[in-house]
Parts: C-alpha cells; sequence; structure tokens
C-alpha cells in the first residue's frame, strides 16, 4: 500500500462538508480552517507511519475556504468518494486509532447510509 498527501483544496473542501454537514464535526469544530488543519496532520501522521522520512512528500498547507454545498447528487458522491480516499490515505500504522479518523469513518458511513436511502426512495422502494 502507498501513502500519499491529499491536495490543500481537497482537504479544505473536506473540512468545510464535515463541519456544516456533520453533527459531530460541528459541535467538535468552530473552526474549519481548525478542522482542515488537523485533517492535514492527520495526513502527515499517516504519511510518516507509512515512509520513514516523508519530507519530499510534504507541502505546506495551506487553507483556502471553498465551500461544498453538496445540493445535488453528484457532489454528495465526490463528497464520499473523497473522504473515502482521504481515510484510505489516512489509514496507515496507529492512525486509524484516533479519535480524529474514527470521526471520519463513522461520517463516512453516515453519508454511505444516506445516499443508499435517498437512492432507494428514488427507486420507490417501500419499508418492510
Amino acid at each position: 500500500m502507498s501513502s500519499f498527501l491529499v491536495e490543500n483544496s481537497t482537504i479544505s473542501k473536506l473540512a468545510d462538508a464535515l463541519r456544516y454537514k456533520s453533527y459531530e464535526f460541528s459541535g467538535a469544530y468552530n473552526l474549519t480552517s481548525r478542522l482542515a488543519q488537523d485533517l492535514y496532520d492527520l495526513n502527515i501522521r499517516a504519511l510518516r507511519e507509512r515512509y520513514d522520512d516523508p519530507t519530499d512528500l510534504i507541502d505546506n498547507f495551506v487553507f483556502t475556504s471553498e465551500r461544498w454545498e453538496l445540493n445535488d447528487k453528484k457532489d454528495l458522491a465526490q463528497f464520499y468518494k473523497s473522504l473515502a480516499c482521504f481515510i484510505y490515505q489516512c489509514s496507515e500504522g496507529e492512525v486509524p486509532e484516533t479519535e480524529l479518523y474514527k470521526m471520519l469513518e463513522e461520517a463516512q458511513d453516515k453519508l454511505a447510509y444516506k445516499i443508499a436511502m435517498d437512492w432507494a426512495n428514488e427507486q420507490g422502494a417501500e419499508w418492510c
């Protein structure tokens, strides 16, 4: 398995979507920029777990305020894929044992459920 540093823009958008669309993150973070920095730090920690000296893989983090409105199915699907990618990039060493990583996994599970239920409703699926 390899690991890479997720783009600043993607981290910033993930932080925005998580903070404004996830109860757990909105309660834990009052600043999107703080969440973005913590996501970046988690990604760096995973790189350090994977590679002894990943300095050539690390860039400085620059938070950009990028709103992810999530108004349509494509936006939700992109949010899910970006979140899944980010979680995968951070799955090295002891990083999955951190509270932030566990929160990300929970958010991913809830998002998958929402996407599946929205699709089922659109298909006319009935309860029981």
